[in-house]
C-alpha cells in the first residue's frame, strides 16, 4: 500500500497506533529546516521567516538548539534500542 505524504498528518491524528509511524515518515525527510525551526520557541521561529536578519548570536542559539535537539533524539533512540 502507498500512502500520499499529504495524508499523513491526518493520519497522524487519528488514533495513538497511527501516530508515531506517520511522524516518523514526515518527519524522516525534511527539504528544509523551516518545519523543524517553527517548533522551535518564538524569536527562533522568525529566523524562517526572514534569513536576511540572522545576527551571528542568532545563528550560533539556532545551531545549539539544533544540537541539543538531535542529541535528545539520539538519546530517546538508544533507549528503544536498548
Amino acid at each position: 500500500m502507498r500512502i500520499n505524504k499529504t495524508d499523513l498528518p491526518a493520519l497522524a491524528r487519528t488514533c495513538k497506533a497511527f501516530r508515531d509511524p506517520a511522524l516518523d515518515i514526515l518527519w524522516a525527510e525534511l527539504y528544509s529546516l523551516a518545519p523543524l525551526i517553527r517548533c522551535l520557541p518564538g524569536a527562533l521561529s522568525q529566523i524562517v521567516d526572514d534569513y536576511t536578519t540572522v545576527s551571528p548570536l542568532g545563528l550560533f542559539k539556532l545551531q545549539w538548539t539544533v544540537t541539543k535537539f538531535r542529541a535528545a533524539l539520539l538519546v530517546e533512540q538508544a533507549s528503544r534500542t536498548s
